[in-house]
Order: structure tokens, then C-alpha cells, then sequence
């Protein structure tokens, strides 16, 4: 199978010392293998969080919303006795 490269780019960035330093010390502690992919973990787990944030409002706005939940009642009561047939089965 193929391998994708995945196409990267350079940056140039102004960070705190003593961050600097605590990010080379687990590099040379090999908790990373380099400082880049230090910074490139940090900004997933970063970026992950901050889509989980925007899906939780998401999520918490659509509590409220009363046109979605009457749609998650109704399907709920459409598959009502699918459900009990399914709990009667594994009795």
C-alpha cells in the first residue's frame, strides 16, 4: 500500500522561555521524539478540544431547541416496540 506524505510547512514561532524549556527537558526525557512533534501533539490535543467544546454547545443548544426534541421523542416512540421485543429477547 501507498504511504501519503503528508505536505508540511515551516513556522517560525515566539514562545516563553521557560515553556522552552520545559518542552526540551521531555524531549530529552524522549516523553517526544523532537520538538516538533511536541508542538504537533499539543496542537492536535488543542485543536481535539477545542472541536469537543464546539460539539458540547452544539449538543447543549439543541437541548433547547423544541423542534429537535419532539423529533427525538417521536423516533423514540416509533421504535418503542422495537426496543421492548429486543429487552424481551435477552430476558
Amino acid at each position: 500500500m501507498a504511504k501519503t506524505i503528508e505536505r508540511k510547512i515551516k513556522v517560525t514561532l515566539q514562545l516563553p522561555c521557560n515553556l522552552v524549556d520545559q518542552a526540551r527537558e521531555l524531549v530529552a526525557r524522549k516523553r517526544y521524539e523532537s520538538f516538533a512533534s511536541l508542538v504537533r501533539a499539543s496542537l492536535e490535543e488543542a485543536i481535539l478540544q477545542a472541536e469537543r467544546e464546539q460539539l458540547l454547545q452544539q449538543l447543549n443548544a439543541a437541548s433547547q431547541d423544541p423542534l429537535f426534541l419532539m423529533d427525538i421523542r417521536e423516533v423514540s416512540e416509533d421504535f418503542a416496540s422495537i426496543d421492548q421485543m429486543a429487552l424481551r429477547s435477552n430476558d
